[in-house]
């Protein structure tokens, strides 16, 4: 199961809105696969729960802005999507048969530039994401879509740019993308499982930023996939065994970051 979701309809929050951030309730239905109403199903917003009705909906006590809506029940794998206030949430649950999981995979990621130099003026007073609070701040960032990413069986991003620090930069590479390696463990904390690494960036700091991306994924319990030291690594698959499911992860680019336009 693939799930592509985007949080969206409101913008950050403005004292002029009159509709984003009045309080107010989700509405929706929890259904099975097919069609037939769930009663009794637990629903959770960060405003509180409630539970479903005889037909299967619901109404979420009121709370402001876009929010998560979990439904869970026994018998059924839990389903997490976004809601925006107004709308009316269709949560279609699938049998925990055994023989089902859930995937949630992410975009490409990054947690350097803007994130370390938001106005890009050499200065890191006033990062997002300080250096030597790389895993706290990053976690701060990614907390808002937790709930997403900690909802699947198993959860992916692509990560733009190895997890380094001091190392000996691509000697002809214009931009060059150096994500702190404590990131690693906020990614794990967030709930993300498997992170691809097969871009145009992950060789921006040669072999030692390939090397300490892999050993910092392994040592936070990630499975980094998609790169390696030498082809047949990067090529081959990785076997993820997961609720008696095996899955074989393989990821590539057309870019290798050696012999391309290195600008980018």
């Amino acid at each position: 199961m693939l799930l592509t979701l985007f949080l969206l309809g409101c913008p950050p929050p403005d004292p002029s809105d009159t509709e984003c951030f009045v309080p107010s309730a989700v509405q929706g239905l929890v259904l099975d696969m097919d069609g037939n109403a769930i009663p009794g199903a637990r629903v959770v917003t960060d405003a509180g729960e409630t539970t479903s009705d005889e037909q299967g909906g619901f109404t979420s006590p009121a709370g402001e802005g876009n929010r998560w809506v979990m439904a869970e029940k026994e018998g059924y794998l839990s389903r997490t999507r976004p809601a925006a206030p107004g709308e009316r949430v269709l949560l279609r649950l699938s049998p925990d048969d055994g023989d089902t999981f859930t995937l949630v995979f992410g975009g490409d990621s990054m947690f350097t530039r803007r994130y370390q130099d938001p106005d890009e003026d050499g200065r890191i007073d006033d990062a997002l994401i300080r250096p030597s609070l790389a895993r706290a701040d990053t976690m701060e960032l990614l907390s808002d879509i937790e709930p997403l990413l900690s909802s699947a069986t198993l959860t992916g991003i692509t990560l733009e740019g190895p997890l380094v620090q001091d190392a000996d930069p691509h000697p002809s590479k214009e931009y060059l993308f150096e994500n702190p390696p404590d990131v690693a463990w906020a990614l794990a904390d967030a709930g993300i499982d498997l992170v691809n690494l097969a871009t145009s960036h992950t060789y921006d700091f040669l072999d030692a930023g390939v090397q300490s991306t892999l050993s910092h994924l392994e040592a936070a319990g990630l499975v980094g996939f998609g790169a390696g030291l030498d082809y047949e690594s990067a090529w081959g698959p990785q076997i993820i065994i997961r609720d008696n499911h095996t899955l074989g992860l393989v990821a590539c680019s057309t870019i290798s970051g050696e012999s391309e336009d290195p600008s980018f």
